[in-house]
């Protein structure tokens, strides 16, 4: 395949198959199946998950794509009926079966002629799915974090969280462009077949992909999948470019002040603690005098009025910024001063090596004496 056609196929693929003349090559097409699907979610914006199969020689194994695994069957003989027969019933299904049991989001629609992508999120008070008025400027984020299977309690539910941060914070003018504001989204819900049930919404899961009738045919070990992921949509006010955008001392320095200004101001006025500061987690925008941060991705954040959300002994954050204490697994609840460590080491991470520094000896003090 060339590099030049390669975006353009992964663009109208629905499934990625590998093909090796040795049987032994079913190992090597595996791999290359990794390779291919990256390129696929990176081209479709509309999947939730991706199918695959390695063919080697006269055996098969189907390859399931999932939120954070992937999946195997058993190997597929197909010099034997038995075979034949399961690898023929799998590629019906996916030949008849619906949008969404090929792993398409039926929330979101591309619309191929005007290059755009139409998404379809839920408000605090709609259903998930349904329409909701979307202001200019926002950002929308697609994911699927680890969650209880009830919303109720859902502690670490991140719409949960932003919509508590945008509520108190809203009449605030100086947090303006430095705290997230919750706009829209929930849960996902997607229509599908439930045994005699017929046609009902369920909660878009990992749980609920894996009980699809297509997936048990994979008779892989689904044991190893544990926990639960849930496919949430939230739109928010927040946009801006990573810190490595950056570039002088000056900038660098506003940055880190606002989203520690921002962590402050959420956790005294909600009692939410963030808990992943990281060099992924700060946006900015603007620039010179005018420039603000933004602290972002509120996934493993906790309120601490919800007595029952988990705080011993739970890793939470992002390798290189964590503190020690949360890095050893100490006894020791992950607080405040651990999230203010971490800006210790984004600082020692940006200031090593990751802004552009763009400042030469000339220009060193242009930045001199700028108000915010």
């Amino acid at each position: 395949m060339e590099q030049e056609n390669e975006a353009p196929m992964l663009a109208d693929t629905f499934a990625i198959v590998e093909v090796k003349s040795a049987i032994q090559g079913i190992g090597k097409a595996m791999p290359q199946l990794f390779q291919y699907t990256r390129g696929v979610y990176n081209e479709q914006y509309d999947r939730r998950f991706v199918w695959g199969m390695a063919v080697g020689g006269k055996k098969v194994q189907a390859v399931f794509f999932g939120p954070d695994y992937a999946l195997a069957s058993d190997t597929i003989c197909v010099d034997d009926a038995s075979g034949r027969a399961k690898l023929v019933k799998l590629l019906v299904d996916w030949s008849f079966c619906e949008s969404h049991r090929l792993g398409y989001d039926l929330a979101i629609t591309h619309n191929k002629r005007l290059r755009y992508y139409e998404i379809n999120v839920g408000g605090e008070d709609a259903k998930p799915g349904h329409g909701a008025t979307i202001e200019p400027d926002i950002f929308i984020k697609y994911a699927w974090p680890e969650a209880t299977k009830d919303a109720n309690v859902d502690y670490r539910d991140e719409g949960r969280h932003l919509q508590k941060i945008t509520r108190t914070i809203d009449t605030e003018p100086n947090l303006d462009g430095k705290c997230p504001r919750y706009q829209s989204g929930s849960r996902v819900m997607i229509n599908r077949r439930v045994g005699n049930e017929g046609i009902k919404a369920v909660e878009d899961t990992s749980r609920s992909i894996l009980s699809d009738g297509i997936c048990q045919q994979l008779d892989g070990d689904q044991d190893f999948v544990n926990g639960l992921r849930v496919h949430k949509v939230i739109c928010m006010k927040g946009v801006g470019k990573p810190p490595k955008e950056l570039e002088n001392v000056f900038e660098v320095s506003c940055v880190m002040e606002d989203a520690m200004e921002c962590h402050w101001e959420i956790y005294q006025r909600c009692k939410i603690l963030h808990r992943d500061i990281s060099i992924n987690n700060i946006l900015f925008s603007g620039s010179g005098s005018k420039i603000k941060g933004t602290l972002i991705d509120f996934d493993h954040a906790i309120c601490e009025d919800d007595k029952d959300a988990v705080r011993h002994f739970e890793r939470t954050g992002t390798l290189p910024f964590m503190s020690v204490n949360n890095l050893e697994g100490g006894k020791l609840e992950h607080s405040l001063l651990d999230d203010w460590e971490s800006l210790i080491y984004i600082l020692c991470w940006v200031g090593t090596y990751d802004w552009k520094k763009k400042d030469e000896p000339e220009d060193k003090n242009k930045n001199k004496g700028k108000k915010r």
